[in-house]
């Protein structure tokens, strides 16, 4: 074990460290009287575990602090959180920063129990008590906190592995050595490299051994050199990834995930549709799309044939001309009937194509329907008299919960709200829907 004093960033061990809060006994530490120290322990030990899955406490920054501050509240917090596995079962690891200390990571593998694991392994900084350590030292750190953590593979239920760099190739070579074949709890992976396509391969065939992966977040500028063999595409019921190459090699790699039941696609780029021809790609058990793209995405659309999509979320990145996003209007026009939750980020949008789109009637059989754009220097009163007569003509069901918020950004729509919990109670959507209660509240009209 190497000792925390050797390390040339980390936070020293003093009476205020992570650490030391976290490793002293409670009698060094004060005597503080708290109120709910009355709570019966299982209570708080379900708030302890509440506070840890909001965003903030999923920094990679905060998540040692936090659980010393509540470790630190008064015995009785720290006696409920000690014997509460889960509490240190989130696992963060910041290679540039050097962090948390190896005696860090002991602690949480001794506190977390048999609870499964979430691994956190990063080349960000932002964490850093000095400045990015060299290549060498973040090498040689890695390979103490795997010495450690790869032990305990059978109980990873969740990796994460970013922002890597071509770098780094001794960093993959370590990880790449743990028996992912035990890894039996592993179901979500979130990987994001930028290593060489050799490496990458290698890497990604070693992690596919894992037999119960289900889920996969990838970004890799190699993706599509390397995508198709060694790895069990055909279990995944969710595929996270970004777009560099052309639709025809992304819809290649959709197609072999024959059990996706979630689909996100992010891609910024144009004329990517190129060479992907007239044939229709069918989803069978597809329930959820998320795709962020430029307008080229209203040609790609039709392209999907989802017979049981519930949830489209539509993210246009990019300025387009109105002819292209006069597109988006027959895609409206032949909606599934079985859409639950339709949501369109387009910023660029004409603000003049609003009515147009609110005169689909179409939409008057979706529970939830909310557009977002950017006010642009056509938008007046005219306009506004128009969206709300094609409302009133075209989708008069929605009249009495249709909303309209105008201002720098303009929101119009209506939202079901009991139709939306009860999408965000199935655990199938949880990567895919973000912020799903957000309503749109500005005063009716």
């Amino acid at each position: 074990m190497n000792d925390i004093q050797s390390r040339p960033f980390p936070a020293r061990i003093t009476r205020f460290s992570p650490l030391a809060r976290l490793s002293l006994p409670y009698s060094s530490m004060g005597t503080a009287e708290c109120t709910m120290d009355r709570l019966p322990p299982e209570t708080l030990g379900k708030i302890l575990e509440l506070c840890l899955r909001k965003e903030e406490f999923a920094k990679e920054s905060y998540t040692y602090e936090y659980n010393a501050t509540f470790c630190g509240v008064s015995r009785y917090w720290r006696d409920v959180a000690i014997s509460n596995g889960k509490f240190w079962s989130k696992i963060i690891v910041s290679l540039a920063g050097i962090w948390p200390p190896i005696q860090l990571v002991e602690l949480y593998i001794r506190r977390s129990g048999a609870c499964p694991l979430d691994i956190w392994i990063s080349q960000a900084h932002n964490i850093l008590r000095g400045g990015p350590a060299s290549e060498d030292m973040q090498t040689t750190y890695l390979q103490d906190v795997i010495r450690i953590l790869g032990p305990q593979v059978q109980r990873w239920k969740l990796f994460r592995l970013t922002r890597l760099t071509m770098d780094l190739v001794p960093t993959l070579q370590t990880i790449r050595a743990i028996q992912f074949t035990h890894a039996s709890l592993l179901e979500d992976v979130d990987l994001a490299l930028y290593d060489g396509p050799d490496e990458e391969e290698r890497f990604i065939s070693s992690i596919g051994r894992a037999p119960a992966i289900r889920r996969l977040r990838w970004s890799s500028m190699d993706i599509y050199e390397l995508i198709h063999p060694n790895f069990p595409w055909n279990r995944l019921d969710h595929l996270e990834f970004s777009l560099y190459l052309s639709w025809k090699d992304t819809m290649d790699l959709v197609t072999q995930c024959t059990s996706l039941v979630t689909l996100r696609m992010d891609s910024v780029l144009d004329h990517l549709s190129d060479g992907l021809g007239v044939t229709p790609y069918t989803f069978h058990s597809l329930r959820a799309l998320h795709l962020e793209s430029t307008t080229e995405a209203f040609s790609i659309l039709p392209k999907f044939v989802c017979p049981q999509l519930e949830v489209l979320v539509l993210g246009i990145v990019q300025l387009g001309s109105e002819d292209s996003w006069m597109n988006l209007i027959p895609i409206l026009q032949e909606l599934n009937c079985s859409i639950q939750f339709l949501k369109i980020n387009g910023p660029g949008m004409p603000n003049s194509l609003l009515p147009e789109i609110f005169s689909v009637p179409r939409l008057g059989g979706c529970p939830t329907f909310q557009i977002t754009v950017g006010e642009d220097e056509e938008w007046n009163e005219s306009i506004q008299d128009q969206l709300k007569s094609a409302v009133a003509r075209h989708l008069p069901e929605k009249l009495a919960s249709w909303k309209l918020h105008a201002g720098h950004t303009l929101r119009a729509g209506w939202i079901d709200v009991q139709s939306v919990r009860a999408l965000q109670r199935r655990l199938e959507f949880e990567h895919v829907l973000i912020c799903m209660e957000q309503q749109l509240t500005d005063d009716p009209i």
